[in-house]
């Protein structure tokens, strides 16, 4: 709620927080959507791709032998976005179009209309 309302500040403060108690309960499952999250903050705050891209692959990797299908398309579009900020129009394309797919096979109307809104950008 607070990267919608563009209070990137607190968004970080309270994923920082959420961080340091699925770290110290194991909560693997509530780690990979944890680092999406992170990737989307720091996508926010401007930092490295680096960055980014670190959160995204621990989301992953955390997410892929729990198959949370959603966490994956997630990360997908966040890397779309990523890649088009940077400039890597077909990269960005990619993986906004394996995004969608992914939305569309779970019928997430909101997030479909998302990675649409992310396409036609890049258009």
């Amino acid at each position: 709620m607070y990267l919608a309302l563009e209070r990137v500040a607190d968004a970080r403060a309270v994923a920082t927080r959420a961080l340091e108690i699925a770290e110290r309960h194991r909560y693997l499952g509530q780690l990979a959507w944890i680092h999406w999250l992170r990737a989307e903050v720091s996508l926010a705050e401007r930092a490295s791709s680096d960055v980014v891209e670190g959160h995204l692959a621990r989301a992953m990797t955390l997410a892929e032998p729990r198959r949370m299908r959603p966490v994956l398309a997630h990360c997908r579009l966040t890397r779309g976005r990523l890649l088009a900020a940077s400039g890597q129009a077909p990269a960005a394309r990619d993986e906004l179009r394996a995004a969608h797919a992914a939305y569309e096979a779970m019928a997430m109307p909101y997030w479909l209309a998302r990675a649409d809104a992310q396409l036609a950008a890049l258009d």
